[in-house]
């Protein structure tokens, strides 16, 4: 599911997600992104996904970088990026913090960068 939903607003209870446990996990999610020092109203919640077993939800801030932060057995959050092997294919990989995410992350297949 598709949404556009600023962290700050989320955080302040201008915005509710009403699906499942997401403002649950959601109060968790934020609690990492104010532990790194992130400025939460330049971040937006954008997807909501399921994998398995497991909650996803990806973000983006107002400068285009990325992060997927995955909720998983005993409400467990780790950040997550993506990388890119071919045309929408792609797999999902555990990232040690928020900032490491960010910078690994692969929003678009490029195959130059992925021959290096």
């Amino acid at each position: 599911m598709f949404v556009n939903y600023n962290l700050k607003s989320i955080e302040n209870g201008d915005i509710r997600v009403n699906i499942e446990s997401a403002n649950h996990d959601l109060k968790h999610v934020i609690e990492c992104f104010k532990e790194e020092g992130f400025n939460l109203s330049k971040w937006y919640l954008i997807e909501i996904a399921a994998i398995e077993s497991k909650r996803v939800y990806c973000f983006k801030d107002s400068d285009s970088h990325y992060v997927d932060m995955l909720i998983g057995e005993n409400n467990q959050v780790t950040p997550n990026y993506f990388k890119n092997h071919d045309v929408d294919q792609y797999s999902l990989f555990e990232a040690e913090s928020i900032r490491e995410a960010i910078k690994l992350y692969e929003v678009i297949y490029n195959p130059i960068i992925c021959k290096e």
